[in-house]
């Protein structure tokens, strides 16, 4: 099993499927991941999506679905999905995945099945840094108020998800059991807006280290973080931000303030890690330590996700 620790991810060359069929070798694997952040896959034997799938499993277990999540993806089988399918002109700063849940998961698993003619890097930074980059009074609001991050999906017509490919089902008494499970508030805004509001914390604390990290998506969910021509269209349709198909504001209801969020998002940038993806290449990362992005590309471009608790 050939690594290289002079490259961020770190890079192991060559794993075999027979050597995660060693408890010795897959937990030698998690521990490397839990040092150096993110683990780059490189000529392994995965070169499918049921390859990946079993992969993910090797590694991480029991891979978790993405009912009620907010980014647009497609599922594929076994709860492997297609990466954010937002338009490929847009970039989506770094964040770590579905930290707006009470339970998030711990291991995400990349898959790089198409490669991009142009761009199309998945970036990664420690979320943690941003800490010693922001003014005290960013970091000491975001300790003690928690944020409330919020969807309003409709029922099959507009903009954003609707609440069908959300929770991954048409029936709506089924729908309504799974928002009960998460934890989740809703309510109905007319006849067919389903609005869902996520509470969750700035930080959160490391399962295995025990060790509080900036842990969140409030860069990428505020609405002043989207592309001019985006934002332009839904202010005029919804006029106010609290309406849009998503967003995220202090849990009480009350904005974050723009300013913060501009400085976050160009402290971000500074922040990110990238490299350029081969065919078949897998990428495993901690998902509390380190987060993850999207560049704009041209061309096609296929990268798979699958998600552990």
């Amino acid at each position: 099993m050939p690594t290289s620790s002079a490259t961020f991810p770190y890079l192991i060359s060559g794993l075999k499927f027979s050597d995660l069929a060693s408890k010795k070798n897959t937990a030698e694997i998690k521990s490397l991941c839990n040092e150096h952040g993110a683990l780059l896959f490189r000529h392994s034997e995965v070169n499918s999506i049921q390859t990946f799938s079993e992969f993910c499993q090797a590694l991480g277990g029991l891979l978790a679905d993405y009912v009620g999540g907010g980014s647009p993806r497609t599922h594929l089988n076994q709860n492997i999905y297609t990466s954010t399918e937002y338009p490929k002109a847009f970039t989506i700063p770094l964040h770590n995945e579905a930290s707006y849940m009470k339970l998030m998961p711990a291991w995400i698993f990349f898959f790089s099945l198409e490669v991009a003619q142009e761009g199309g890097a998945t970036p990664i930074g420690f979320l943690s840094e941003l800490e010693h980059r922001l003014p005290q009074e960013y970091i000491e609001a975001f300790s003690l108020k928690n944020l409330c991050y919020f969807q309003n999906l409709h029922s099959g017509k507009g903009l954003g998800k609707s609440w069908q490919m959300t929770f991954e089902s048409d029936d709506l008494h089924e729908v309504m059991v799974r928002l009960t499970n998460l934890g989740l508030s809703y309510e109905w805004k007319g006849d067919d807006i389903l609005s869902v509001y996520y509470p969750a914390p700035s930080f959160r604390l490391h399962p295995k280290t025990g060790q509080k990290h900036f842990c969140n998506q409030v860069v990428n969910w505020h609405e002043s973080t989207l592309e001019a021509s985006a934002r332009k269209i839904l202010y005029r349709i919804y006029k106010d931000p609290a309406l849009f198909p998503k967003g995220v504001t202090w849990e009480d209801g009350s904005p974050i303030p723009t300013a913060w969020i501009d400085r976050m998002q160009s402290e971000l940038t500074a922040l990110e890690h990238k490299f350029q993806w081969h065919k078949y290449d897998v990428m495993m990362i901690d998902n509390h330590r380190v987060a993850h992005g999207r560049a704009s590309f041209s061309g096609q471009r296929q990268v798979l996700v699958g998600m552990s608790l």
